[in-house]
């Protein structure tokens, strides 16, 4: 079963790449639905239906994002488009943050050091040439960048295991060009 390997319509290659395995696939999903059910437990009571549903498919997309990073069928697309990696890692991931401030308004400071420090080390990472070094450093950077998320005491469980997950994201999962 993990061995059969799925194509992939056009419109998800940059996450899941062209082909991927069935495993994959299930592993991604299940991460993704992991994520958004931990966000629905702790939802605020507060918060409109589409607050809501910003939250959970934000959650979904990083939560997912976590593993997906992480399998053969994904890395092997970005790493035959590298172009695109220094794309994904700030423009198209601080809509992240920005969904997280837009709904958290008195986090934003705990928000944007955050995200600045995990952007920061998945470019370092990603500008490391070894995989070796690579391997070595992102879990470095992926500690400090953890260190940080408990030290600036943010006040939402939410919003830090989601900074948490963003961080494992990048960091570790994104910005190591992983070999199979």
């Amino acid at each position: 079963m993990s061995n059969t390997q799925l194509s992939i319509p056009k419109v998800l290659h940059e996450f899941h790449g062209k082909q991927t395995s069935i495993l994959d696939l299930i592993a991604t999903y299940l991460a993704a639905c992991i994520a958004g059910s931990i966000i629905c437990f702790f939802m605020p009571k507060d918060f409109v239906l589409w607050k809501q549903i910003m939250l959970v498919l934000l959650a979904l997309d990083i939560g997912g994002g976590v593993v997906a990073n992480f399998t053969e069928g994904t890395n092997r697309y970005h790493k035959n488009h590298p172009t695109l990696r220094l794309f994904f890692i700030a423009p198209l991931h601080l809509v992240h943050p920005a969904i997280l401030v837009m709904l958290f308004r008195g986090q934003t400071g705990p928000i944007v050091i955050n995200t600045a420090l995990i952007i920061a080390c998945t470019y370092l990472v990603n500008a490391i040439s070894t995989y070796k070094l690579q391997k070595t450093v992102a879990p470095l950077l992926l500690l400090l960048a953890l260190a940080i998320n408990i030290i600036s005491q943010i006040s939402d469980p939410i919003i830090s295991f989601l900074l948490f997950l963003f961080a494992v994201k990048l960091i570790l999962a994104y910005a190591v060009r992983w070999k199979p």
